[in-house]
């Protein structure tokens, strides 16, 4: 499991993979943000898990850039970015009361979603260390990113 971020603004959803050593976009969030396309010099050989836990592969051979923050990401282009995420039909906060009034970075209860983005934990960091994000802040620890 990993944070999900809802951009309500594009009304995107953006995944933070801490394991992930590359960033992906599906090519349906290309398409909506009108994003320039690029050839990769070679592909991109990705193997995931997928929902019912086989091993999958894919192949990406275009990328995008994005800048945030006067910083340049690069987003591989993949058709998801994983398996569609169930829903979940419960508060948060009758979980966990001292949420209570908080803002997450998603909603709760929600639908199944669809990922847009999914970004590698470092990158986040990287882009949201200075707090001028909209995204959050990164904080660094001595534990790690």
């Amino acid at each position: 499991m990993f944070p999900i971020i809802h951009d309500t603004t594009r009304n995107m959803y953006i995944g933070l993979d801490c394991f992930a050593q590359r960033n992906f976009i599906s090519e349906k969030a290309v398409k909506k943000l009108h994003l320039r396309v690029f050839k990769s010099e070679s592909p991109l050989h990705i193997i995931g898990i997928s929902k019912t836990g086989q091993d999958t592969h894919l192949i990406s051979l275009k990328y995008v850039i994005i800048k945030l923050n006067n910083k340049s990401m690069r987003l591989n282009i993949v058709p998801s970015c994983s398996p569609r995420l169930p829903s979940v039909d419960y508060s948060i906060e009758a979980l966990w009361p001292k949420l209570s009034g908080k803002k997450l970075s998603t909603e709760f209860p929600r639908g199944e979603i669809d990922l847009d983005l999914l970004i590698g934990l470092p990158d986040f960091m990287n882009f949201t260390k200075e707090g001028n994000s909209s995204y959050g802040l990164g904080i660094h620890s001595d534990c790690g990113t």
